[in-house]
């Protein structure tokens, strides 16, 4: 399943994890980022996850990306996490 979430693309460059973020699929994006997809992962404009769940306005997918741990440890900008939420 892992090599399925990394190589899942649409006509827009999006994996699903992107994909779920954009949506505001919160419990998608849990489940995927449980399974090993790439929380870094960006589309072909260099948007990520945050940035996605962020412009939609997604409080509840940013909630989950702030949660997960590997990516609170990793974030460059804790500040804007902090100020989205």
């Amino acid at each position: 399943m892992r090599s399925y979430i990394h190589t899942f693309y649409c006509k827009l460059s999006y994996t699903a994890l992107l994909l779920a973020a954009v949506e505001g699929n919160s419990e998608a994006v849990e489940v995927l980022l449980r399974n090993g997809a790439d929380i870094y992962v960006q589309d072909k404009d260099d948007k990520s996850v945050l940035y996605w769940a962020a412009a939609q306005n997604h409080q509840n997918v940013i909630k989950v990306c702030n949660s997960y741990e590997e990516y609170n440890g990793k974030i460059k900008n804790k500040n804007l996490i902090q100020f989205i939420v």
